[in-house]
């Protein structure tokens, strides 16, 4: 029996271990990502802080609190939180670019938002989406569509009767 582990569940499991992203950790403390290589080579071991997945480095709470150490007063204290998700309704899927689509928040501004696959996503659909501190377009999260919404009566007829 084959054994041998996939790229994504080998992220997933990191991802267990060591919950943070380097990119969080450089957003939030607002500090050079090469600061906080030299800071994560001297004071942290892999494995055991940190480690690798993919082209990503991911880090333990503990890790956080010596990098923040490292490089903020005793007195102020920064928290590496998960941003809050938020719900959207999707405007417009049909993007040339196939990783973005429009979306409305709440309070009906529209902004574009990353995503998989656009095709998946029809006007109208209620998805979440997070933004990372730092980051420029926000990305949808939560359960992806199972099905590919129709995309025409002929296809309709022919699939459903």
């Amino acid at each position: 029996m084959n054994t041998k582990i996939t790229f994504q569940e080998k992220v997933a499991l990191t991802r267990l271990k060591f919950p943070v992203p380097e990119s969080r950790v450089v957003s939030q403390l607002g500090i050079a990502r090469l600061k906080i290589v030299d800071a994560r080579n001297k004071v942290l071991k892999r494995g055991e802080h940190w480690d690798k997945a993919g082209p990503a480095i991911y880090y333990t709470q503990e890790a956080t609190q010596i990098v923040t150490k490292y490089f903020v007063p005793k007195d102020i204290d920064v928290e590496f939180k998960e941003p809050e998700s938020k719900k959207a309704v999707v405007i417009r899927a049909n993007f040339p670019n196939t990783k973005r689509i429009l979306v409305r928040n709440g309070t009906g501004e529209p902004f574009i938002a990353f995503v998989r696959n656009a095709a998946e996503y029809s006007p109208g659909m209620t998805v979440e989406y997070k933004q990372e501190v730092g980051e420029a377009i926000p990305r949808i999260v939560g359960v992806r569509p199972k099905v590919q919404p129709p995309r025409s009566y002929r296809f309709i007829e022919k699939h459903y009767g």
